[in-house]
């Protein structure tokens, strides 16, 4: 198997990770896949570029660097808060 095919396939099953699950950081990914997160960041590179996924910054109260989250487009809405 080609690594394009494989890179695109890891792509699919982030996407649906990011369906299920929600917002989650790279860490998580990789976590949750079992892949290597150089492969994760190729694959959400695909994602962003194809417009499927987005990136948001968490920001928290103390210092450093902000946490940054993958979410899925058109589902920013539905995993702010209850009620919808």
């Amino acid at each position: 198997m080609s690594k394009q095919v494989i890179k695109h396939e890891l792509a699919r099953k982030i996407e649906g990770l990011l369906a299920c699950e929600g917002p989650l950081r790279r860490d998580d990914i990789v976590k949750k896949l079992g892949c290597k997160r150089t492969s994760a960041y190729n694959a959400l590179l695909v994602l962003l570029l194809e417009g499927k996924v987005g990136k948001r910054a968490i920001y928290q109260l103390k210092k450093g660097r902000p946490a940054v989250v993958y979410i899925l487009v058109g589902r920013e809405s539905k995993t702010g808060g209850k009620g919808k």
